[in-house]
């Protein structure tokens, strides 16, 4: 699957989604830009239920572009579970995160 950009989603973003969406096996998945950034790609997935550690994952992102190491741009679906009523529910929650060091990738 390609967008207009010529950035590509791998088939493991895909089926980790549905593991995610239909199967419940996974809490979150952060994805990544490959490093040839023609790819997205998934850079981890857990089933750690501990948001905390989720949000720590982010922040700590890296990327490497021209030999330059900086806060890595990330995208993440988390899977909240919640009580309402006596039912559970769950949302699937999709965010990008920026750290504010990102510099803009020019030429890419």
């Amino acid at each position: 699957m390609s967008s207009p950009s010529g950035v590509s989603v791998s088939p493991d973003c895909i089926s980790q989604f549905n593991s995610l969406k239909f199967e419940r096996t996974l809490k979150y998945i952060i994805y990544k830009l490959s490093v040839e950034h023609k790819e997205i790609v998934v850079e981890e997935s857990s089933t750690d239920p501990e948001w905390k550690n989720f949000q720590n994952k982010l922040i700590a992102a890296k990327s490497s572009h021209n030999g330059k190491e900086s806060v890595g741009p990330r995208y993440a679906v988390y899977d909240f579970q919640y009580e309402r009523g006596e039912c559970t529910r769950y949302r699937s929650s999709s965010s990008a995160y920026v750290g504010k060091q990102r510099e803009i990738l020019r030429g890419v």
